[in-house]
């Protein structure tokens, strides 16, 4: 139990933590005299009794010690190791944060948090200009506000990147550190998602006050057009709705949603599969298909229209050579995905799939604009689903546009060989064509003749039948 808790947990408080156990123990020893618990009434031996060191000199058995920095961890501001009796400590307190929040307006805090910020290093380069001392990390720190500080990032590309990752965790002591050290709220990750529309999509209610609390700007849209009301309504999270409508009135999102894949609209589809490599089959592609027909005509003029209103990726116009310019895009209410399941669905038996297939909701649009294009031999990375924290298996393209020459997708034997022969076999892009293969499958994109070739890119979890053979 105490390894899967202190997990999450900075090493700098776990050693604390065990350090003041210790200490705890050794006034026991020092009394040598068996007392009851002030929670549980218990009297047990000296051995498992810890007596505290603070004025109330309280004792408290060794259980129930532990279950008190089980239970209320994440909820101490200041010492994370006081009575569990009383809840008195002799260390000064020194996080200061609600004191802060509460003198100052959000926007102040707004600018106070962006210029602290803009203060860091761009990036690692300008910080090894700058040549400053890393500070030395103590052995223990006694506080969640002094843990977090030790691994917030030094520069201001390292800052974001770990900011986001602490939105998405939903570690709120590490973003309350990122707040007080300075981070850009107005930024946001490739999907245009600000920190404040992750929170809401996801749920964290606390974490949504928190950076309210510092000037978060609930109107600012994803690439989408989509706001974090929208996100936290997608969500069914009434407490974060109720709290941004109030802040927002009405729901600002700028794009016209989708219609939604009624029965009607595609009983008359003729989903057409494909097994390009069978699952039992002695390659790391095995399990590969293609799914034809899997879009209304409806569904193809509007994913044309969303790829069209989104962004490009900033970089794309900086980087010579890409072999795509990509528009980021997330699935949050699951237009896509569903359009994907229901080809899964309709084509389960020959593909031998089980129920419970499922398709991750960040996705990119790539365009193949110029001629001669192409993407080099490699392999895909799996992402873990949100939900259920299951890795994803197969990597999705959903072509939008034919390519009557050039632009194939070519499923390979080996990443370290070439040629023909190392080609198992080719896919030409045709619109509503659905081509799904194994993330650790080597493929390589055939140079484009015919433009634009456009597609989606994602991830999906096939469940596939086990064969009892």
């Amino acid at each position: 139990v105490l390894r899967k808790f202190f997990a999450p947990v900075p090493l700098a408080l776990q050693t604390y933590i065990v350090k003041r156990s210790f200490e705890f123990r050794q006034q026991a020893f020092t009394v040598n005299k068996s007392d009851s618990c002030g929670l549980c009434q218990e009297t047990p031996p000296v051995l498992f009794q810890l007596r505290m060191d603070h004025s109330c000199h309280h004792i408290v058995c060794e259980s129930c010690f532990w279950n008190d920095i089980l239970t209320n961890l994440d909820d101490r501001s200041s010492d994370v190791a006081p009575c569990p009796v009383c809840y008195k400590t002799d260390m000064e307190t020194r996080d200061m944060k609600p004191t802060e929040c509460e003198q100052q307006s959000p926007s102040a805090l707004f600018l106070l948090t962006r210029q602290k910020f803009f203060n860091l290093p761009r990036d690692s380069k300008e910080l090894r200009k700058r040549k400053q001392r890393p500070k030395k990390r103590p052995p223990w720190v006694s506080t969640w506000s002094e843990a977090a500080s030790l691994s917030l990032g030094n520069s201001q590309d390292v800052r974001k990147d770990k900011f986001f990752a602490f939105i998405e965790r939903g570690s709120i002591h590490f973003v309350q550190a990122c707040l007080e050290a300075g981070i850009n709220l107005e930024a946001s990750n490739e999907y245009g998602q600000t920190a404040l529309y992750v929170a809401a999509w996801r749920g964290y209610e606390k974490l949504v006050r928190l950076l309210l609390q510092y000037g978060s700007n609930p109107n600012q849209t994803a690439n989408d057009g989509t706001t974090p009301l929208y996100a936290a309504k997608i969500s069914k999270m009434d407490a974060i709705v109720n709290l941004l409508e109030k802040l927002s009135g009405t729901d600002l999102t700028c794009r016209t949603r989708f219609t939604t894949c009624c029965e009607d609209s595609h009983q008359d589809l003729s989903v057409y599969a494909t097994t390009l490599i069978g699952p039992n089959e002695d390659y790391a592609g095995a399990g590969s298909y293609t799914l034809d027909n899997i879009l209304t005509n409806e569904e193809e003029k509007q994913l044309l229209e969303l790829w069209a209103g989104l962004p490009t990726e900033v970089a794309a116009k900086k980087k010579a050579g890409l072999c795509s310019v990509r528009s980021y895009y997330c699935d949050i209410d699951r237009f896509i995905s569903n359009i994907i399941l229901r080809a899964l669905e309709l084509s389960a038996e020959n593909l031998r799939l089980d129920s419970g297939s499922s398709v991750l909701s960040f996705m990119r649009f790539l365009s193949y604009d110029q001629p001669t294009t192409m993407l080099a031999p490699h392999v895909d990375l799996s992402r873990v689903e949100f939900d259920t924290g299951k890795r994803s298996t197969h990597s999705f393209l959903l072509y939008l546009t034919d390519c009557q020459s050039g632009g194939e997708t070519s499923l390979l034997k080996d990443l370290r060989e070439s040629g023909e022969d190392n080609v198992i076999v080719r896919v030409k892009p045709k619109a509503g064509r659905l081509l799904l293969f194994p993330h650790q499958a080597p493929h390589e994109g055939q140079a484009v003749v015919d433009i634009p070739k456009l597609l989606i890119r994602g991830e999906a979890i096939l469940a596939q039948c086990v064969d009892s053979s």
